[in-house]
């Protein structure tokens, strides 16, 4: 099972050559100075690998725009992908080196611990447990976020390991867990800004008794959930006063970028007062909700309904307060992304509700066919082009289209080919979902897991930055269109985002650009001027 989920998740390739993903290059970029230059500041990369639409800009120098945790964690890889021969220009193997080490590896070894949380906070079955923690997994927007060099899913896997530690600590009364759960739950906030108001709930979490059995804790408990705080603390501060002059001064009030400094500086640092009308976008509207891509999880209001333990209906009412919190933030849609990207730190806290509920028939039936569809729906993104358009209905506008057109993204595996027709895409999601559907908490299967890490380690690093594929360009009408490869191109759209289209949605091929008429395309957030394809893109 182990080894089924990891190849999965690291099968697609999500970076093309030409592509420069401004997100994880912002955090590649500080890893590098750090570790090549010395420095804190990314002016070293900058010259030596081009600008980046991502970055900081304090008294003349470029600095990582994001939380720093995730680059502080790549640092050892880094540095030992460099000593085994990997060059600083490989900017590509480097980052997708980093997200399996940092996220995919770390999230299928992490599945038991998921499943023993998610079942004890839940009071359900084991099996329970497992059956939700691999669909969070596999089908649900933390795959996205799993599969790119983000901070949320770090941020997330780290709350997981605090909350954890937390119930433990309660009840046994180890100082040294409530010392780790601190630690964990700030280094969640070291990785994304945003997840400190989770980490309050982890300190909840840790200092109230919520079951039986749990030990009251004591000041003693308090105290070393706060030295274990501490340390990411320390780091985080240390970090703003060497970049920007101040412990309270973050990265994001020196946004470089002027197509967003405006907005950053609207509220606090870009969030502002909570907006009604963002909670069902986010949860259930068609464009970046939740359910359409993860319909298991409205099943969490079905456990509510079979009185489920007062630390599951905690951590329910904290995903529904991250949510109302973060609805106030500038741009709710979080560019080019599958599902509300900004609440991919909290979707774990829903498991125990969930789980909850396959405990009841009608729960376990409900979950047969959800799951089976969120599999459906978040691969189709996932297996070809996980950069979802912002569109009225991206499933069925750019998701499912490409997976029967047969537009899949290549392989990140060398000598192992891609999916290439539906037929090998349906037999993939029917293991997965056969997976979600008939868990076991065998540790046998997580250690044949473990033996396909060497080699999907040594692929990674080995693999070549394919070189023959060549950058195509059309002008026309001062509106731009970049070739990535015979299958796709880069579009920036009216709104500003680049997103990627199948070439065949183009009305005429893009021709070699020439001259000065080449522009670097870039994925994320960044916004500029209006560039449409020659042809709709819906």
């Amino acid at each position: 099972m182990g080894a089924i989920v990891l190849g999965a998740l690291s099968l697609p390739l999500h970076y093309p050559p030409l592509l420069r993903p401004a997100n994880e290059l912002s955090r590649l970029y500080l890893t590098q100075a750090i570790v090549d230059d010395g420095s804190l500041s990314t002016d070293g990369p900058t010259k030596r690998y081009g600008a980046n639409d991502d970055f900081a800009l304090h008294e003349g120098r470029h600095y990582s725009d994001k939380a720093p945790g995730v680059s502080f964690l790549a640092i050892p890889i880094y540095a030992a992908a460099r000593l085994l021969g990997l060059g600083p220009d490989r900017l590509h193997a480097h980052i997708r080196l980093q997200t399996f080490l940092l996220l995919i590896l770390p999230s299928v070894l992490m599945l038991g611990l998921i499943a023993r949380f998610t079942a004890a906070v839940s009071g359900s079955s084991e099996l329970a447990g497992w059956s939700v923690a691999t669909a969070w997994l596999v089908a649900s927007p933390s795959t996205f976020y799993a599969t790119t060099l983000f901070g949320h899913h770090a941020a997330a896997l780290a709350l997981i390991g605090a909350c954890e530690a937390a119930r433990r600590a309660r009840l046994s009364g180890s100082h040294g867990l409530f010392g780790a759960a601190g630690l964990l739950a700030g280094l969640a906030v070291l990785c994304e800004l945003p997840a400190a108001l989770l980490a309050l709930f982890v300190a909840g979490f840790a200092l109230w008794p919520w079951g039986p059995g749990d030990v009251r804790p004591r000041l003693s408990s308090a105290l070393a959930l706060a030295a274990g705080a501490a340390v990411p603390a320390a780091m985080l501060i240390g970090y703003n006063v060497a970049c920007f002059g101040s412990a309270l001064s973050l990265s994001y009030a020196s946004i470089g970028n002027p197509s967003f400094t405006r907005f950053h500086h609207m509220g606090v640092l870009g969030l502002g007062p909570p907006r009604p009308e963002v909670i069902p976008y986010w949860l259930w509207g068609a464009e970046r909700g939740l359910l359409p891509v993860a319909p298991w999880m409205g099943l969490a209001a079905l456990g509510c309904m079979l009185r489920p333990r007062r630390a599951a209906i905690a951590c329910g009412l904290a995903f529904l307060a991250f949510t109302v919190a973060l609805s106030g933030y500038f741009k709710p849609s979080g560019g080019a992304c599958v599902g509300p990207r900004h609440l991919g730190p909290a979707l774990f806290l829903l498991l125990p509700l969930c789980a909850r509920a396959l405990d009841g028939a009608i729960g376990r039936r409900l979950f047969l066919g959800a799951s089976a569809a969120a599999v459906l729906f978040v691969w189709s993104f996932h297996a070809t082009l996980p950069y979802a358009v912002q569109s009225d209905h991206p499933i069925g506008e750019q998701a499912l289209p490409l997976v029967l057109s047969g537009s899949y993204a290549a392989s990140n595996l060398p000598g192992l080919g891609g999916l290439r027709t539906p037929i090998a895409f349906a037999t993939l999601a029917l293991a997965l979902a056969a997976i979600i559907i008939s868990q076991r908490p065998r540790v046998a299967q997580m250690i044949w897991g473990l033996a396909v890490v060497g080699a999907l380690v040594f692929a990674t690093i080995a693999i070549a930055e394919p070189d023959n594929i060549a950058s195509r360009l059309e002008r026309a009408d001062a509106r731009w269109a970049m070739g990535i490869d015979e299958k796709y191109a880069v579009i920036r759209g009216p709104d500003g985002n680049f997103v990627m289209l199948p070439m065949r949605m183009l009305s005429r091929p893009v021709e070699p650009p020439s001259g000065s008429d080449q522009v670097r395309p870039s994925r994320g957030d960044a916004p500029g001027p209006a560039l449409t394809p020659s042809a709709p893109t819906r």
